[in-house]
């Protein structure tokens, strides 16, 4: 047995032995610290290995498609991944090529000579043993990743391969095709020998479905079907939306202006709120304009904001030219939490998933939320799908017609007449969801999601909603974990919930701890009735919140993307939100384990606890934040 082996199962004896001697009750049944999810709805990197009988050339990457749709991969690239994340593209695919549902395509280094011969060849260089593999979009966009180190990995990397003959292999595999994707390499891949490489001419194997068992393998030849839309049937989006802006016009550089649109079926108070704006492809953020105190945005109304170089007739409010064309612009709300954002640029601070191609040219043109026209409805956390390019520009003010999402129902309050008060029995704490609810909750922070500069326990948070039609104060209202529970009782800042309203509280500023072995979250009114509570069970993956399903109304659901004052993300369901404040952590994580664990992890090269056998960790139940785990 190695050194490093010792030392861990040491490690690993000594947690086991504080946990009991602080009289913690240890469970000894094992769980998967990940959930998988079938039907992916993207290409993902489904076989690889690095290098094979014939040397470091000897490499190939196979890549899938698990959806049920044929999607255009032109332009997209292979990327070698180094240990420290640097990108170097190896492989372009050629204009115009499309994947079918269950269509395999093979990509290779010059070296290789297995019987299924391959779709396209490397450039010379090789795939690094101890680095990686990433998949990107035409803008080089990360859609899928796979590594042999903490940065080049997608959650826990893989162990480096060893045996020439092997390779790594998505999940099931086989006739039943590589459609599992949790997100994290040790739990989505497996080492197969010798290594089952596939084409375009491959048979297609395709992804079983919800309620389906897995299909046999397709020998049917593919029929090319047209891509599925991604704003075939959104419904309206339930927040405050830039609808419309422009960084140049027919006036030149300084004709810019940004229309809000309030697409939901309530008034939402826009007093207060800022719209920022991002430096180009980097990561500085100013302050462009602070609306006025008091602005009220009907349901279906537009807000206008513009310079006066852009000659538009009647805005709202004006603002200094400094939209940069290769920036981004966000609305951030009177909480400071970002309420929509849009770039220009894959590295600019401000973005939601693809970012849209800068302005050029001064001519009447702007980027327009569709639809379009008079109704900016939709918002799929995708700027090039919710982004259209428009000439002429058309901005419309508060001035302009009112104009309602399909399927949207103006809420308006209710004068209640007064009754003689009659006595009814007090609430108990298992009462329903009112109107102010607890609607995401993240246990197990893994990210630097309240933008500190590290990652560690004060970066989980409780996230609250407003889902009535008038403002709420939270003054004297509370979160704790529950009678009894561990964390002190937090009262809630004087502030003002407005509709629709999404607001987080970190557990750095509220003190309110999550155990990773289950409890209890819960919401006081000033009065103290429970407002919402809900109780959760052991967590089993880091970075995956809790979640309502819809937001405010749902059921919960240990199923999301975490995202801190925004509206929930469900996994699996498109392009992953963008990571925490100041970017995910690195392996050393101050404040997330005991000192020898640090010790191990940082100070003895080579130790390496987290991923060292490429098998990943299993939590026992005991949880906490120095949990108890087995390799």
């Amino acid at each position: 047995m190695s050194h490093s082996k010792v030392f861990r199962l040491w490690v690993l004896v000594a947690l086991f032995l504080v946990g009991n001697l602080a009289g913690a009750p240890v469970d000894h049944t094992v769980h998967a610290a990940a959930q998988r999810s079938l039907a992916q709805d993207n290409i993902v990197i489904s076989e690889f290995r690095t290098q094979g009988q014939n040397g470091q050339e000897d490499y190939y990457v196979e890549i899938f498609n698990p959806t049920a749709s044929t999607i255009d991969i032109g332009g997209w690239s292979i990327q070698a991944v180094n240990n420290s994340g640097g990108l170097t593209t190896r492989y372009t695919f050629p204009t115009g090529q499309q994947l079918v549902a269950g269509q395999h395509y093979l990509v290779a280094g010059s070296s290789y000579n297995m019987a299924v011969p391959s779709d396209g060849s490397f450039s010379p260089g090789g795939i690094p043993n101890n680095g990686g593999i990433a998949l990107t979009l035409a803008d080089q966009t990360i859609i899928d990743k796979v590594g042999m180190s903490i940065l080049s990995a997608e959650g826990i990397p893989l162990a480096q391969l060893t045996d020439p003959t092997q390779s790594y292999e998505r999940k099931p595999g086989g006739v039943n095709g590589s459609c599992f994707d949790s997100n994290n390499n040790v739990f989505d891949f497996t080492t197969i020998n010798p290594g089952d490489p596939q084409n375009l001419t491959s048979a297609l194997t395709i992804c079983a479905g919800p309620t389906d068992t897995p299909t046999s393998t397709q020998t049917a030849t593919p029929t090319l079907t047209p891509t599925a839309s991604a704003t075939s049937t959104p419904s309206a989006a339930l927040h405050v939306v830039i609808s419309e802006f422009r960084s140049q016009g027919p006036f030149g550089a300084d004709d810019e202006f940004i229309e809000l649109y309030n697409p939901t079926g309530a008034a939402v108070n826009i007093g207060g709120w800022i719209i920022k704006r991002s430096s180009s492809c980097g990561t500085s953020s100013y302050n462009l304009l602070s609306i006025t105190s008091g602005t009220i945005l009907q349901a279906g109304q537009h807000f206008l904001a513009a310079t006066t170089a852009s000659h538009i007739p009647s805005p709202d409010q004006n603002f200094s030219p400094a939209i940069t064309d290769d920036g981004g612009l966000a609305l951030v709300n009177a909480s400071g939490s970002v309420v929509d954002q849009v770039g220009m640029c894959i590295s600019t601070l401000y973005r939601e998933g693809t970012n849209l191609v800068p302005l050029s040219g001064n001519t009447n043109q702007s980027y327009e939320r569709r639809p379009g026209e008079s109704t900016s409805c939709y918002d799929l956390d995708n700027n090039s799908a919710d982004f259209v390019l428009i000439s002429p520009s058309q901005p419309q003010n508060k001035a302009s017609p009112i104009m309602m999402c399909t399927g949207v129902v103006t809420s308006t309050p209710t004068r209640t007449p007064t009754a003689t008060p009659t006595r009814t029995p007090i609430p108990t704490a298992t009462s329903v969801a009112g109107t102010v609810v607890i609607n995401e909750f993240l246990p197990h922070p893994h990210t630097d999601w309240n933008g500190d500069g590290i990652a560690n326990t004060g970066d989980e948070y409780i996230e609250l909603i407003n889902m009535g039609s008038v403002s709420i104060s939270l003054n004297n209202w509370k979160l704790d974990n529950g009678v009894g529970g561990p964390s002190v009782p937090y009262t809630l800042p004087n502030v003002t919930l407005l509709p629709r309203q999404i607001m987080e509280f970190y557990h750095s500023a509220s003190g309110i701890g999550l155990s990773d072995g289950g409890g209890t979250v819960r919401l006081l009114k000033s009065d103290g009735r429970t407002a919402d509570i809900f109780n959760y069970p052991f967590i089993e993956a880091t970075d995956q919140s809790w979640c309502r399903l819809p937001d405010g109304t749902g059921s919960w659901a240990f199923a999301c993307y975490p995202t801190p004052g925004k509206l929930n993300k469900p996994i699996g369901s498109g392009t992953i939100p963008l990571a925490g404040r100041a970017g995910t952590d690195p392996l050393c994580l101050a404040g997330t384990a005991p000192q020898v664990v640090l010790s191990a992890e940082c100070n003895s090269p080579g130790l390496k606890m987290w991923g060292e056998s490429g098998y990943g960790e299993f939590w026992l139940d005991s949880r906490g934040k120095w949990a108890v785990f087995v390799e």
